[in-house]
């Protein structure tokens, strides 16, 4: 064999890494990612008797907690759209409450500036919603109400209701901002 000799090229390029992508950072979707946040924590207590999405009643749970004796936390997630959201997000429960289930919890997460006017369009909302109990609606904190409703399964049997209100709302607008408040 006879040895060739080298092939020399003209113009010599730079040879350069391939361009990289700076790190994705995890981003939480609005609903269905605080309501991950809940569920592990639930899971770290109960050794991972809470779901999401679970069936129950009519439909499907956002929050489900069953242990050993039975269902113990059913709650709906919403983010607040005015009353409406509220009057729905009780329509949902008192959808998914089934026969031994004596209570539900509404976590209503608001974005707006005027908490104090969600806060009172909250209670408004719980007094027309289908199915409440006239004189029933308490105030068990700033942010917290309960009333009892009656079940569309069974109207001569009631249920609590809890009603929880979150403030998540940021002079800065965008996901950023939404990290930072979850951190």
């Amino acid at each position: 064999m006879v040895p060739t000799a080298p092939k020399v090229r003209s113009a010599v390029a730079p040879v350069l890494p391939p361009g990289s992508k700076p790190p994705t950072r995890p981003v939480l979707e609005p609903e269905e990612g605080l309501r991950d946040v809940i569920l592990s924590s639930l899971n770290a207590v109960f050794e991972g008797a809470g779901g999401g999405e679970t069936f129950q009643g009519i439909g499907k749970v956002d929050i489900h907690l069953r242990i050993t004796q039975g269902e113990v936390f059913i709650s709906e997630v919403k983010f607040w759209d005015g009353p409406d959201s509220v009057r729905e997000v009780i329509k949902q429960l008192r959808g998914r409450l089934t026969c031994p289930d004596s209570y539900g919890v509404a976590l209503v997460l608001s974005r707006n500036a005027r908490f104090t006017e969600v806060l009172q369009g909250a209670r408004e909302a719980i007094a027309s919603a289908d199915g409440f109990v006239s004189g029933t609606l308490q105030e068990k904190g700033a942010n917290h109400f309960v009333a009892r409703l009656t079940t569309p399964s069974d109207e001569a049997r009631q249920a609590h209701i809890h009603v929880l209100l979150y403030n998540l709302y940021l002079l800065e607008p965008g996901r950023r901002a939404l990290r930072r408040a979850l951190r």
